[in-house]
């Protein structure tokens, strides 16, 4: 059977593969290779003319959301299957009909939520209102922990025609089992030895990153043994904060490319994820904490409440316990942690899902 199969996002291109929200986008792609599909790239800005390419079996159409709205109402009437990624791809569909139509919406975090956060008040009250109306139409709901899923069963009432997936985000190219002999050459690069104890930090220096959180815990954490690997595409700034700490040549910042990755959480033992204890971070599944856990790293945290985690029975230590007597270990928990949420996500295949009867 041919499936008119629409997504409306912008198509993961190898250029925007590094940002978390295409990560995610490519990851669900990869699930559709086998299908001929149409992204509808929108934007309220550009692409004033439409244009379109194929890569493969993806047709890519590019258009602006005033001037070729008539266009894109078309697309949707056209189409059997729509996917749309994040509420902030969703708002473009107001307007057009939807009654009827199978709608799959990969919520990817809580958008107003996030907003509100950031002290955006206004758009997050126009997201909200994007929300209120996309639960109407939706056929499918996909998000990242059973946390996100209850939360907004209880948000927005949802009956039990939404159909409730959980897909946890999962990185694409840094977990894989890392070579002896690029272990030991990163370690002896770094000058680490066996008795050090490696913390790490992978991330860049947002507000909910909470970034000078950890140069205070790096401050006070004055065992001679310690080594602290910042890993960022923020590099200049990084340096700029780590410079003025006491123990500075204890703390290497690098920018690291995803595929690198591994070598760093092999040679690691702790690392930093210092969430807020907000709904943002309740519902979320970061791909870092995979990561982290993937290597049998023990999270340093803010918040034990972050997305399944803490159902899943993690091991973690909260950033203000006394963090100078740790030890040079791993944890074969986190790792099965880690590996459960990698089944599940593989488990819920999406076309699957979506192609199954309503």
């Amino acid at each position: 059977m041919t499936r008119n199969i629409l997504f409306i996002a912008t198509y993961p291109t190898v250029d925007k593969q590094k940002e978390g929200m295409f990560q995610r986008i490519k990851a669900i792609d990869a699930e559709f290779e086998a299908y001929n599909r149409t992204y509808l790239s929108i934007s309220p800005v550009s692409h004033r003319s439409k244009t379109e390419e194929i890569i493969g079996n993806v047709r890519i159409v590019y258009v602006n959301w005033f001037i070729h709205f008539v266009f894109i109402s078309k697309m949707i009437k056209s189409a059997d299957y729509i996917y749309v990624h994040s509420l902030y791809n969703f708002k473009f569909l107001i307007g057009a009909s939807l009654k009827g139509k199978n709608i799959t919406l990969d919520l990817h975090g809580s958008v107003p939520e996030e907003l509100e956060f950031y002290g955006e008040k206004l758009k997050s009250l126009f997201y909200n209102e994007v929300e209120r109306v996309a639960y109407k139409h939706v056929t499918n709901l996909i998000a990242v922990s059973y946390v996100m899923v209850d939360y907004y069963r209880k948000k927005r009432k949802l009956n039990e025609r939404i159909k409730c997936v959980v897909k946890p985000i999962y990185p694409i190219n840094s977990i894989f089992e890392s070579k002896t002999d690029d272990v030991d050459s990163l370690k002896k690069s770094l000058n680490i030895n066996d008795s050090n104890v490696v913390f790490v930090y992978s991330g860049n220096l947002q507000k909910w990153q909470n970034f000078e959180l950890m140069i205070q815990c790096i401050r006070a954490m004055n065992n001679p043994n310690y080594r602290f690997i910042i890993m960022t595409q923020e590099e200049e700034r990084a340096n700029e904060i780590v410079s003025k700490l006491p123990n500075s040549d204890s703390v290497v910042v690098k920018s690291v490319l995803p595929k690198d990755l591994n070598l760093y959480y092999s040679i690691a033992h702790y690392g930093f994820i210092l969430r807020d204890d907000i709904v943002l971070n309740r519902v979320a599944a970061p791909t870092k904490l995979i990561e982290y856990l993937s290597y049998g790293l023990i999270p340093i945290v803010k918040t034990i409440n972050i997305g399944d985690s803490v159902k899943m029975g993690y091991e973690y230590i909260s950033y203000n316990e006394d963090l100078n007597g740790l030890s040079a270990k791993k944890s074969d928990k986190n790792e099965e942690v880690a590996a459960a949420v990698l089944r599940l996500s593989a488990e819920n295949n999406i076309p699957q899902i979506l192609f199954s009867p309503l």
